[in-house]
């Protein structure tokens, strides 16, 4: 029978680390924050305890830890603590996963002490009445929840969920907090920054204080209501906000600064949207890569290096910045050996004669990278010159909380990351793999994959009718 262990996060940290109570399940295993900060030089690996040397930082709700301490020194205290909540884990091994994590949730949040929870609650809530009958001021049963759940989940002391973002943003700028051991880029700082600003702006009207005790199921449904009514943002915007909001909770709690844990609930969701990218056929492609665009030079190293992008699967940030070290002579022909930079993580691409082509023209030097924001506008001033895509399309939008429809030339939705969703769709619909074609386009799922590309029903049907 497997038996309880402890662990810290980062075992050669110099900074107090969460204690985690664990118990394996076969290859599985069950891992829970204690709520006790320890630096892990004063940890003992061997006997799973604290040395007498040390001051732990106690985080339980509610204070059981803090309350009862003043009983024996601190360390014994803890100590005995750590060794009660392994010997409680261990009378419950036999329970389902799931079961036993909420058992010990329990147990660190202090249910064995109900009755005297019970008593300080009770007195919680008759000193709100009384002082609201003294100030003659009108109490609703609204505010009386809030203040409950505030009593219930007190945010951590000097640390606010504001003030906790803004120092999660400024270790992922100074390269103290990184995503799979890289320094994190700067797309996601932005991202970080926009929701976090989003957040400030709806706290400033908000009819409650927003704070790790507050985020709540009420709380979700007012944040999305605002984003979309207020802000007029499209389902995949907020979203965006629900998840990065969802990151910063995430490993707040991980790092035993939040204790409530209702963001985890199913019903506060991530909202997610059929995305309405298109891709370009083959025949649209070579409409445009057959282009004389000679006399225009700013629209033709657009166009080359968009069909550079339709013919790797490479993101704009990457088939813009192809250098010549990155083209590699093979038995079978050239290949792109390239480390992305958005994963950093190596992808080999075998180049076709389109491809071949460009590199020549441009003795293996393609054209500098201009923004973004400019290859969208440049590549929608070509794209219009080719007729087939003047073709209409119609796609439903949801803005505002309101659903509509919009007709809209095909031209008009071509952006930089068309190239990569073309690439995907058009080597799907020939017969590659779906499991070679993600090893490119970084896709982790074949969900996700084959959500991403645009293959029509019309196309999936051609492509089973092959195979009859």
């Amino acid at each position: 029978m497997a038996t309880a262990f402890f662990r810290l996060r980062k075992a050669n940290d110099k900074k107090p680390q969460i204690i985690y109570i664990g118990l394996k399940y076969g290859t599985d295993q069950l891992i829970v924050p204690t709520g006790i900060k320890v630096l892990p030089k004063h940890w003992d690996f061997d006997k799973s305890k604290i040395k007498q040397v040390a001051l732990p930082e106690l985080n339980l709700q509610p204070n059981i830890l803090q309350r009862k301490s003043k009983e024996t020194d601190i360390i014994s205290f803890t100590n005995n603590y750590l060794y009660s909540l392994a010997e409680f884990v261990n009378t419950k091994s036999n329970l389902e996963k799931e079961v036993l994590k909420v058992e010990i949730e329990n147990y660190l949040n202090g249910k064995d002490e109900i009755e005297q929870f019970a008593s300080d609650l009770n007195s919680f809530i008759n000193g709100i009445i009384i002082n609201s009958r003294s100030k003659k001021k009108k109490l609703s049963k609204e505010d009386l929840i809030n203040q409950i759940e505030a009593f219930l989940r007190p945010p951590a002391k000097g640390l606010t969920l504001f003030n906790y973002i803004e120092s999660f943003i400024e270790d992922s700028i100074k390269g103290r907090r990184l995503i799979d051991g890289a320094n994190v880029n700067e797309r996601t700082i932005k991202r970080y920054r926009t929701t976090q600003s989003i957040l400030q702006e709806f706290a400033k009207g908000y009819k409650r204080t927003i704070d790790f005790n507050t985020i709540d199921i009420d709380f979700y449904k007012d944040f999305n209501s605002y984003m979309a009514k207020v802000k007029d943002y499209a389902p995949a915007t907020m979203g965006k906000h629900v998840s990065t909001l969802k990151t910063f909770l995430r490993e707040a709690t991980e790092n035993g600064i939040n204790t409530n844990l209702k963001f985890q609930s199913k019903a506060f969701k991530v909202v997610e949207t059929e995305s309405h990218s298109i891709a370009l056929t083959e025949d649209e492609l070579k409409s445009l890569y057959d282009l004389d665009l000679s006399k225009i030079p700013r629209l033709e190293k657009v166009r080359d290096l968009f069909i550079v992008g339709a013919n790797t699967g490479l993101r704009f940030s990457d088939f813009t910045d192809i250098k010549p070290e990155n083209i590699k002579y093979r038995e079978n022909g050239l290949i792109l050996d390239i480390l992305q930079f958005k994963t950093k993580n190596q992808v080999i691409v075998p180049l076709n004669d389109t491809v071949v082509t460009l590199l020549k023209k441009y003795n293996n030097h393609l054209p500098e990278a201009i923004s973004n924001q400019k290859f969208n506008d440049y590549i929608k001033e070509i794209a219009v010159m080719v007729e087939a895509l003047k073709e209409p399309q119609i796609r439903a939008l949801t803005k505002g909380g309101k659903q509509f429809e919009e007709v809209i030339p095909k031209w008009q939705l071509i952006s930089s990351h068309t190239a990569r969703r073309s690439f995907a769709t058009n080597a799907y619909e020939r017969g590659t793999p779906a499991y070679s074609l993600m090893q490119i386009t970084g896709h982790k799922t074949e969900k996700s994959f084959l959500k991403y590309i645009k293959t029509s029903k019309t196309k999936h049907a051609e492509i089973v009718r092959k195979h009859l």
